[in-house]
Protein backbone atom coordinates (compact mmCIF):
# COMPACT_ATOMS: atom_id res chain seq x y z
CA UNK A 1 0.00 0.00 0.00
CA UNK A 2 1.22 3.87 -0.93
CA UNK A 3 0.60 5.86 1.97
CA UNK A 4 0.79 9.77 1.56
CA UNK A 5 0.61 11.80 4.72
CA UNK A 6 0.54 14.52 6.50
CA UNK A 7 2.00 15.12 9.74
CA UNK A 8 3.26 17.35 13.02
CA UNK A 9 6.89 17.39 13.90
CA UNK A 10 8.46 17.84 17.46
CA UNK A 11 8.95 21.58 16.04
CA UNK A 12 5.61 22.14 15.47
CA UNK A 13 5.77 22.06 11.99
CA UNK A 14 3.53 20.16 9.08
CA UNK A 15 5.17 18.21 6.70
CA UNK A 16 4.00 15.90 3.73
CA UNK A 17 5.50 12.66 2.25
CA UNK A 18 4.95 9.32 1.46
CA UNK A 19 6.12 6.07 1.85
CA UNK A 20 5.08 2.15 1.32
CA UNK A 21 3.71 -0.05 4.17
CA UNK A 22 1.17 -2.68 4.35
CA UNK A 23 -1.17 -2.07 6.59
CA UNK A 24 -2.70 1.37 7.59
CA UNK A 25 -1.14 0.33 11.56
CA UNK A 26 2.31 -0.19 10.82
CA UNK A 27 2.38 3.23 8.29
CA UNK A 28 1.20 4.69 11.44
CA UNK A 29 3.60 2.84 13.57
CA UNK A 30 6.06 4.28 11.26
CA UNK A 31 5.45 7.77 11.16
CA UNK A 32 5.75 7.81 15.32
CA UNK A 33 8.44 6.13 15.06
CA UNK A 34 10.43 9.02 13.44
CA UNK A 35 8.62 11.40 15.72
CA UNK A 36 6.21 12.75 13.21
CA UNK A 37 2.37 12.78 14.70
CA UNK A 38 0.33 11.85 12.06
CA UNK A 39 -2.88 14.48 11.22
CA UNK A 40 -3.81 12.90 7.83
CA UNK A 41 -3.09 9.82 6.00
CA UNK A 42 -4.45 8.07 2.57
CA UNK A 43 -3.54 4.87 0.86
CA UNK A 44 -3.93 3.34 -2.50
CA UNK A 45 -4.28 0.09 -2.62
CA UNK A 46 -4.49 -2.52 -5.49
CA UNK A 47 -6.27 -4.80 -5.95
CA UNK A 48 -7.05 -7.46 -8.84
CA UNK A 49 -8.42 -10.50 -7.03
CA UNK A 50 -12.06 -9.78 -5.46
CA UNK A 51 -12.00 -6.43 -7.10
CA UNK A 52 -11.87 -4.46 -10.36
CA UNK A 53 -7.81 -4.68 -11.75
CA UNK A 54 -6.37 -1.74 -10.42
CA UNK A 55 -9.15 -0.32 -8.89
CA UNK A 56 -7.67 2.59 -6.29
CA UNK A 57 -9.29 2.98 -2.89
CA UNK A 58 -8.82 6.13 -0.86
CA UNK A 59 -8.89 5.49 2.72
CA UNK A 60 -8.27 7.64 5.94
CA UNK A 61 -6.37 6.11 8.59
CA UNK A 62 -7.49 8.11 11.54
CA UNK A 63 -10.23 5.79 12.24
CA UNK A 64 -8.33 3.27 14.58
CA UNK A 65 -4.50 3.93 15.01
CA UNK A 66 -5.82 6.16 18.24
CA UNK A 67 -7.31 4.11 20.79
CA UNK A 68 -10.39 5.37 23.33
CA UNK A 69 -8.32 3.87 26.27
CA UNK A 70 -5.26 5.20 25.57
CA UNK A 71 -6.19 8.47 25.12
CA UNK A 72 -8.55 8.02 28.59
CA UNK A 73 -5.62 6.85 30.26
CA UNK A 74 -3.82 10.09 29.30
CA UNK A 75 -6.79 12.75 29.75
CA UNK A 76 -7.00 11.23 33.71
CA UNK A 77 -3.32 11.85 34.32
CA UNK A 78 -3.96 15.39 32.42
CA UNK A 79 -6.82 16.25 34.83
CA UNK A 80 -5.40 14.80 37.76
CA UNK A 81 -2.34 16.95 37.43
CA UNK A 82 -4.43 20.11 36.59
CA UNK A 83 -6.22 19.82 40.03
CA UNK A 84 -3.24 20.27 41.79
CA UNK A 85 -3.17 23.32 40.32
CA UNK A 86 -0.94 23.49 37.21
CA UNK A 87 -1.59 24.97 34.02
CA UNK A 88 -2.42 22.87 31.12
CA UNK A 89 1.08 23.20 29.51
CA UNK A 90 2.93 22.30 33.20
CA UNK A 91 0.82 19.57 33.24
CA UNK A 92 1.61 18.04 30.32
CA UNK A 93 5.45 19.18 30.51
CA UNK A 94 5.30 16.53 33.90
CA UNK A 95 3.53 14.06 32.24
CA UNK A 96 5.65 13.61 29.24
CA UNK A 97 8.52 13.05 31.77
CA UNK A 98 6.92 9.30 32.84
CA UNK A 99 7.06 5.94 30.84
CA UNK A 100 4.01 5.94 28.59
CA UNK A 101 3.08 4.66 25.05
CA UNK A 102 4.25 5.59 21.64
CA UNK A 103 1.23 6.78 21.26
CA UNK A 104 0.56 9.00 24.24
CA UNK A 105 4.26 10.19 23.72
CA UNK A 106 3.90 11.21 20.28
CA UNK A 107 0.49 13.07 21.21
CA UNK A 108 2.16 14.89 23.98
CA UNK A 109 5.24 16.07 22.12
CA UNK A 110 3.18 17.36 19.41
CA UNK A 111 0.55 19.61 21.62
CA UNK A 112 3.78 20.80 23.82
CA UNK A 113 5.40 21.92 20.28
CA UNK A 114 1.41 23.48 19.15
CA UNK A 115 1.38 25.05 22.57
CA UNK A 116 4.25 26.93 22.29
CA UNK A 117 3.55 28.53 19.13
CA UNK A 118 0.48 29.80 19.91
CA UNK A 119 -2.22 27.35 19.31
CA UNK A 120 -4.76 26.89 21.57
CA UNK A 121 -5.66 23.27 23.00
CA UNK A 122 -8.75 22.75 21.63
CA UNK A 123 -7.05 23.36 18.55
CA UNK A 124 -4.61 20.76 18.98
CA UNK A 125 -7.77 17.68 19.63
CA UNK A 126 -9.60 19.03 16.49
CA UNK A 127 -6.78 17.15 14.76
CA UNK A 128 -7.04 13.83 16.92
CA UNK A 129 -8.91 10.56 15.34
CA UNK A 130 -12.45 11.27 14.57
CA UNK A 131 -13.84 8.02 15.75
CA UNK A 132 -14.09 9.45 19.37
CA UNK A 133 -13.41 13.00 19.12
CA UNK A 134 -16.94 14.84 18.14
CA UNK A 135 -17.14 18.67 17.49
CA UNK A 136 -19.34 18.67 20.89
CA UNK A 137 -16.37 17.94 22.65
CA UNK A 138 -14.47 19.99 20.72
CA UNK A 139 -16.46 23.04 21.40
CA UNK A 140 -16.70 22.13 25.03
CA UNK A 141 -13.33 22.51 25.63
CA UNK A 142 -12.94 25.39 23.67
CA UNK A 143 -15.72 27.42 25.72
CA UNK A 144 -13.86 26.19 28.78
CA UNK A 145 -10.68 27.10 27.49
CA UNK A 146 -11.83 30.66 26.69
CA UNK A 147 -14.26 31.06 29.75
CA UNK A 148 -10.91 30.09 31.90
CA UNK A 149 -12.11 26.59 33.39
CA UNK A 150 -10.55 24.32 31.31
CA UNK A 151 -9.68 21.66 34.23
CA UNK A 152 -13.67 21.86 34.65
CA UNK A 153 -14.24 21.41 31.22
CA UNK A 154 -11.95 18.90 30.60
CA UNK A 155 -12.87 16.79 33.27
CA UNK A 156 -16.14 16.89 31.94
CA UNK A 157 -15.24 15.31 28.22
CA UNK A 158 -13.38 12.71 30.68
CA UNK A 159 -16.75 11.46 32.48
CA UNK A 160 -18.32 11.63 29.20
CA UNK A 161 -15.53 9.19 27.86
CA UNK A 162 -15.60 6.59 31.11
CA UNK A 163 -19.71 6.34 31.02
CA UNK A 164 -19.08 5.79 26.89
CA UNK A 165 -16.33 3.00 27.96
CA UNK A 166 -18.75 1.69 30.89
CA UNK A 167 -21.80 1.19 29.02
CA UNK A 168 -19.83 -0.31 26.11
CA UNK A 169 -18.26 -3.09 28.94
CA UNK A 170 -21.77 -3.52 30.12
CA UNK A 171 -23.24 -4.71 26.74
CA UNK A 172 -20.29 -6.50 25.62
CA UNK A 173 -20.63 -8.50 29.05
CA UNK A 174 -24.02 -8.96 28.88
CA UNK A 175 -24.04 -10.60 25.85
CA UNK A 176 -21.12 -12.99 26.71
CA UNK A 177 -23.05 -15.71 28.87
CA UNK A 178 -25.55 -16.06 25.65
CA UNK A 179 -22.92 -16.01 23.12
CA UNK A 180 -21.26 -18.78 25.13
CA UNK A 181 -24.59 -21.03 25.54
CA UNK A 182 -24.64 -20.53 21.61
CA UNK A 183 -21.27 -21.01 20.95
CA UNK A 184 -21.60 -24.59 23.22
CA UNK A 185 -24.93 -25.28 20.89
CA UNK A 186 -23.21 -25.09 17.66
CA UNK A 187 -20.12 -27.33 19.27
CA UNK A 188 -22.61 -30.00 20.17
CA UNK A 189 -24.00 -29.74 16.86
CA UNK A 190 -21.13 -29.94 14.81
CA UNK A 191 -20.08 -33.42 17.03
CA UNK A 192 -23.73 -34.80 16.36
CA UNK A 193 -23.84 -34.34 12.50
CA UNK A 194 -19.99 -35.54 11.99
CA UNK A 195 -19.82 -38.12 14.05
CA UNK A 196 -23.23 -39.61 15.79
CA UNK A 197 -25.33 -39.16 12.93
CA UNK A 198 -23.26 -41.15 10.39
CA UNK A 199 -22.93 -44.02 13.11
CA UNK A 200 -26.63 -44.13 13.79
CA UNK A 201 -27.48 -44.15 10.06
CA UNK A 202 -25.34 -46.78 9.31
CA UNK A 203 -26.66 -48.99 12.19
CA UNK A 204 -30.11 -48.68 11.48
CA UNK A 205 -29.72 -48.87 7.27
CA UNK A 206 -28.04 -52.38 8.44
CA UNK A 207 -30.69 -53.82 10.43
CA UNK A 208 -33.67 -52.24 7.79
CA UNK A 209 -35.53 -50.27 10.05
CA UNK A 210 -37.84 -47.59 8.64
CA UNK A 211 -36.78 -44.00 8.50
CA UNK A 212 -39.28 -41.58 9.17
CA UNK A 213 -39.94 -38.09 8.05
CA UNK A 214 -38.59 -36.48 11.23
CA UNK A 215 -35.37 -38.72 10.98
CA UNK A 216 -35.15 -38.28 7.37
CA UNK A 217 -34.70 -34.44 7.68
CA UNK A 218 -32.01 -35.06 10.30
CA UNK A 219 -29.85 -37.35 8.21
CA UNK A 220 -30.22 -34.97 5.10
CA UNK A 221 -29.41 -31.98 7.54
CA UNK A 222 -26.49 -33.57 8.89
CA UNK A 223 -25.34 -34.85 5.29
CA UNK A 224 -25.59 -31.21 4.22
CA UNK A 225 -23.80 -29.86 7.07
CA UNK A 226 -21.32 -32.14 6.62
CA UNK A 227 -20.11 -31.45 3.24
CA UNK A 228 -20.88 -27.90 2.72
CA UNK A 229 -20.06 -26.66 6.10
CA UNK A 230 -16.26 -25.99 5.42
CA UNK A 231 -17.10 -24.19 2.55
CA UNK A 232 -19.96 -22.02 3.88
CA UNK A 233 -17.89 -21.35 6.47
CA UNK A 234 -14.52 -20.56 4.69
CA UNK A 235 -16.71 -18.49 1.99
CA UNK A 236 -18.58 -16.41 4.85
CA UNK A 237 -15.25 -15.11 6.03
CA UNK A 238 -13.97 -14.50 3.07
CA UNK A 239 -17.07 -11.96 1.85
CA UNK A 240 -16.95 -10.82 5.27
CA UNK A 241 -13.30 -9.57 5.08
CA UNK A 242 -13.65 -8.60 1.35
CA UNK A 243 -17.41 -6.39 1.87
CA UNK A 244 -16.97 -5.39 5.40
CA UNK A 245 -17.41 -1.84 4.49
CA UNK A 246 -20.04 -2.27 2.44
CA UNK A 247 -21.82 -4.63 5.32
CA UNK A 248 -21.24 -1.84 8.39
CA UNK A 249 -23.93 0.33 5.83
CA UNK A 250 -26.01 -2.47 6.00
CA UNK A 251 -26.47 -3.08 9.17
CA UNK A 252 -26.28 0.55 10.10
CA UNK A 253 -29.55 0.55 8.26
CA UNK A 254 -30.84 -2.98 9.09
CA UNK A 255 -30.79 -2.04 12.86
CA UNK A 256 -33.15 0.41 13.40
CA UNK A 257 -35.71 -1.80 11.54
CA UNK A 258 -35.71 -4.15 14.02
CA UNK A 259 -38.41 -5.34 16.30
CA UNK A 260 -38.28 -3.39 19.96
CA UNK A 261 -34.96 -1.36 18.34
CA UNK A 262 -37.13 2.08 19.99
CA UNK A 263 -36.74 0.27 23.26
CA UNK A 264 -33.69 0.42 24.09
CA UNK A 265 -32.27 3.10 21.36
CA UNK A 266 -34.96 5.70 23.05
CA UNK A 267 -33.65 5.81 27.04
CA UNK A 268 -30.15 5.88 25.64
CA UNK A 269 -30.15 8.14 23.08
CA UNK A 270 -32.18 10.37 25.30
CA UNK A 271 -29.60 10.20 28.09
CA UNK A 272 -26.80 10.61 26.12
CA UNK A 273 -28.91 13.44 24.67
CA UNK A 274 -29.74 15.19 28.03
CA UNK A 275 -25.71 14.84 29.40
CA UNK A 276 -24.11 16.40 26.36
CA UNK A 277 -26.83 19.13 26.30
CA UNK A 278 -26.47 19.53 30.15
CA UNK A 279 -22.61 19.36 29.69
CA UNK A 280 -22.31 22.05 27.29
CA UNK A 281 -24.61 24.62 29.24
CA UNK A 282 -22.73 24.15 31.86
CA UNK A 283 -19.51 24.76 30.06
CA UNK A 284 -20.76 28.26 28.75
CA UNK A 285 -21.85 27.09 25.33
CA UNK A 286 -24.74 28.89 23.90
CA UNK A 287 -28.39 27.25 24.06
CA UNK A 288 -28.48 27.51 20.13
CA UNK A 289 -24.89 25.64 19.66
CA UNK A 290 -25.81 23.37 22.56
CA UNK A 291 -28.87 22.03 21.23
CA UNK A 292 -27.56 21.38 17.84
CA UNK A 293 -24.37 20.01 18.79
CA UNK A 294 -26.64 17.17 20.85
CA UNK A 295 -29.06 16.48 18.75
CA UNK A 296 -26.74 14.87 16.57
CA UNK A 297 -27.40 11.72 19.46
CA UNK A 298 -30.79 11.16 18.18
CA UNK A 299 -30.91 9.34 15.64
CA UNK A 300 -33.85 6.79 16.59
CA UNK A 301 -36.54 9.77 15.66
CA UNK A 302 -36.12 12.01 12.53
CA UNK A 303 -36.04 15.59 13.67
CA UNK A 304 -34.66 18.09 11.69
CA UNK A 305 -32.53 20.29 13.44
CA UNK A 306 -32.93 23.93 11.44
CA UNK A 307 -36.56 23.74 12.20
CA UNK A 308 -36.25 23.40 15.65
CA UNK A 309 -33.46 25.91 16.01
CA UNK A 310 -35.44 28.19 13.57
CA UNK A 311 -38.32 27.78 16.27
CA UNK A 312 -36.34 29.11 18.64
CA UNK A 313 -35.27 31.69 17.09
CA UNK A 314 -39.09 32.96 16.55
CA UNK A 315 -39.36 32.94 19.89
CA UNK A 316 -40.94 29.37 20.80
CA UNK A 317 -40.17 27.80 24.14
CA UNK A 318 -37.40 25.03 23.89
CA UNK A 319 -40.39 22.63 25.32
CA UNK A 320 -42.59 23.40 22.50
CA UNK A 321 -39.96 23.11 19.87
CA UNK A 322 -38.85 19.51 21.21
CA UNK A 323 -42.59 18.29 21.18
CA UNK A 324 -41.90 15.00 19.23
CA UNK A 325 -39.92 13.67 22.38
CA UNK A 326 -41.12 11.49 24.80
CA UNK A 327 -44.14 13.14 26.93
CA UNK A 328 -42.08 12.87 30.46
CA UNK A 329 -39.38 13.87 28.59
CA UNK A 330 -41.24 17.38 27.62
CA UNK A 331 -42.73 17.44 30.48
CA UNK A 332 -39.84 17.41 32.64
CA UNK A 333 -37.67 20.62 30.22
CA UNK A 334 -40.96 22.62 30.48
CA UNK A 335 -40.53 22.59 34.21
CA UNK A 336 -37.34 23.55 34.02
CA UNK A 337 -37.61 26.45 31.57
CA UNK A 338 -39.92 28.10 34.24
CA UNK A 339 -37.85 27.23 37.11
CA UNK A 340 -34.74 28.64 35.47
CA UNK A 341 -32.74 25.67 35.94
CA UNK A 342 -32.33 23.42 32.86
CA UNK A 343 -29.00 22.73 32.98
CA UNK A 344 -29.61 20.40 36.52
CA UNK A 345 -32.75 19.05 35.23
CA UNK A 346 -31.32 17.58 31.92
CA UNK A 347 -28.29 16.07 34.09
CA UNK A 348 -30.99 14.57 36.32
CA UNK A 349 -33.29 13.45 32.91
CA UNK A 350 -29.66 11.59 31.65
CA UNK A 351 -29.25 9.67 34.90
CA UNK A 352 -32.69 8.46 34.83
CA UNK A 353 -32.62 7.56 31.23
CA UNK A 354 -29.34 5.89 31.29
CA UNK A 355 -30.29 4.04 34.44
CA UNK A 356 -33.87 3.21 32.52
CA UNK A 357 -31.81 1.82 30.04
CA UNK A 358 -29.52 -0.04 32.06
CA UNK A 359 -32.64 -1.97 33.63
CA UNK A 360 -33.97 -2.89 30.13
CA UNK A 361 -30.58 -4.47 28.86
CA UNK A 362 -30.20 -6.10 32.63
CA UNK A 363 -33.82 -7.30 31.58
CA UNK A 364 -33.53 -8.63 28.37
CA UNK A 365 -30.52 -10.66 29.33
CA UNK A 366 -32.13 -12.33 32.05
CA UNK A 367 -34.74 -13.49 29.31
CA UNK A 368 -32.26 -14.29 26.88
CA UNK A 369 -30.29 -17.05 29.19
CA UNK A 370 -33.51 -19.16 30.07
CA UNK A 371 -34.44 -19.29 26.69
CA UNK A 372 -31.25 -20.33 25.08
CA UNK A 373 -31.07 -23.09 27.51
CA UNK A 374 -34.77 -23.79 26.74
CA UNK A 375 -34.16 -23.90 22.73
CA UNK A 376 -30.88 -26.32 23.43
CA UNK A 377 -32.87 -28.88 25.29
CA UNK A 378 -35.56 -28.81 22.71
CA UNK A 379 -32.87 -29.70 20.13
CA UNK A 380 -31.86 -32.20 22.54
CA UNK A 381 -35.14 -34.29 23.13
CA UNK A 382 -36.14 -34.01 19.39
CA UNK A 383 -32.88 -35.90 18.66
CA UNK A 384 -32.83 -38.38 21.54
CA UNK A 385 -36.70 -39.37 20.44
CA UNK A 386 -35.78 -39.02 16.68
CA UNK A 387 -33.29 -41.41 16.94
CA UNK A 388 -33.88 -43.80 19.96
CA UNK A 389 -37.62 -44.19 18.91
CA UNK A 390 -36.62 -46.39 15.83
CA UNK A 391 -34.46 -48.41 17.53
CA UNK A 392 -36.80 -49.44 20.61
CA UNK A 393 -39.33 -50.80 18.05
CA UNK A 394 -37.17 -52.79 16.00
CA UNK A 395 -35.76 -54.26 20.25
CA UNK A 396 -39.66 -54.97 20.38
CA UNK A 397 -40.07 -56.99 17.43
CA UNK A 398 -37.33 -59.16 18.13
CA UNK A 399 -38.72 -62.80 18.83
CA UNK A 400 -36.69 -63.92 21.90
CA UNK A 401 -37.72 -67.44 21.99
Amino acid sequence: MLFFYKALTTDGKHRCGFFLSRSHFKGVRTLLATDLWPLCLFSIQFSSLFAKCFRVNFLRSDKSFMPLGTWLTLLERIVLVMQSGRTLMQSLTSISAMPMQALQGAFLKGAIAQLKNGRFFYEVIQQLPKNWMEEQHVKLVQCAEMGGYLQRGLQCWLDQLQLKVQMRKQAVNSCMYPALVMLLAMGVLLILCFYVLPEFKTFLASQRVAFSWVLKMIFSFGECFTLFFPFVFLGGMLFCIIFRHSLNAWMAQLVPKLPKYNYFAEPLQLGLFAMNFSALLKNGVYLLESLRLSLACLTYKPLNVENIIQDLKNGITLSAALKKLPHFFVETLQSAELGGCLASVLSSLSQHYLQLYNRRLTQLIKWLEPICLILIALLIVVLILSLFTPITHMFQNFNFE
